[in-house]
């Protein structure tokens, strides 16, 4: 029991020990502890302060992100409107494009066809242009040949000199004045004679034929007779009032001599050809009168 006591005894000084030791190393964990804990608890601090800034700052730039992103929102919305508008100006800027091209074309298309008109009027006009052109010079043709004729009459030598020499031809153009120059004339008798003997041509047109009422063939017998002839109507002196004034119907004065009158319609164009007889009726038959007159002249 004794050495059990004194062992349980040295146990519990052991014991003792080993828990003064135990409580010193407690102790100095709880001041090691202590101490950590400040310094944590400055950390912690410092940590904290550090991260409240951090997170107002945070808390700042998201404020201004979002006041950012509000405005840009809003800007966007802006935006989109003045996109909408431009999109809409641009929708009808290319309707009037498009109504502008029509335009255009069709602008185009009239000025093409205008042109085409024009072009078409300009040559109609070059043509009449060309042709008043050519007429000028016929005109002035015509003009210089009756300038050359006109020299020709004014040095003409008086018949009383030349009618003994003989024609191929007479031609006797009308006139109201031929009626009253004419029949009795024993000259002009005598040329007309003259030239029909010699196997001329003699011929006259409208007023003209008075001029074979004196006129008698190589037997003495008004040339007229039995042969045809065209003269100046009756009605057509009458149409002109003047069938009063002339010293004789030249019609009804050549039916008189015997001769068959072939005549058409007032003053419509007429010529007679009865061998080497031609006779015209009025003046729109001078030309045919004429034509039929060289025929005669160089015919067999």
């Amino acid at each position: 029991l004794e050495n059990l006591q004194a062992r349980l005894s040295a146990t519990d000084e052991s014991l003792d020990q080993s828990a003064g030791k135990l409580r010193e190393t407690l102790d100095n964990q709880n001041k090691a502890i202590d101490k950590n804990e400040d310094e944590i608890r400055k950390l912690w601090d410092v940590s904290n302060k550090r991260n409240k800034e951090w997170i107002q700052e945070n808390q700042k730039t998201v404020q201004s992100l979002r006041d950012s992103l509000k405005s840009n929102d809003s800007a966007l919305a802006g935006l989109k409107k003045t996109v909408s508008g431009y999109d809409q100006s641009i929708k009808n800027t290319q309707s009037q494009i498009g109504e502008l091209k029509t335009q255009i074309d069709s602008a185009v298309k009239a000025v093409n066809e205008s042109s085409s008109q024009w072009r078409t009027q300009i040559n109609q006009l070059e043509t009449q242009v060309d042709v008043v052109v050519d007429t000028v010079k016929q005109l002035e043709q015509q003009n210089q040949s009756q300038k050359d004729a006109i020299a020709e009459l004014e040095n003409t030598r008086p018949l009383e000199e030349i009618w003994e020499d003989g024609f191929v031809g007479v031609f006797v153009p009308g006139g109201h004045g031929a009626m009253f120059d004419m029949p009795d004339n024993p000259l002009v008798a005598g040329v007309l004679e003259r030239t029909w003997a010699q196997g001329g041509v003699v011929s006259a047109v409208c007023h003209g034929p008075a001029a074979l009422v004196g006129v008698r063939d190589e037997n003495g017998v008004p040339l007229v007779k039995d042969r045809r002839v065209s003269c100046f109507t009756n009605e057509e002196e009458r149409e002109v009032g003047l069938d009063e004034v002339m010293p004789f119907l030249l019609e009804t004065r050549l039916q008189e001599l015997g001769a068959e009158i072939h005549n058409k319609g007032k003053f419509e164009p007429q010529v007679v050809t009865d061998g080497r007889l031609v006779t015209g009726q009025n003046p729109p038959s001078s030309e045919v009168t004429a034509k039929a007159v060289v025929e005669a002249l160089y015919s067999d």
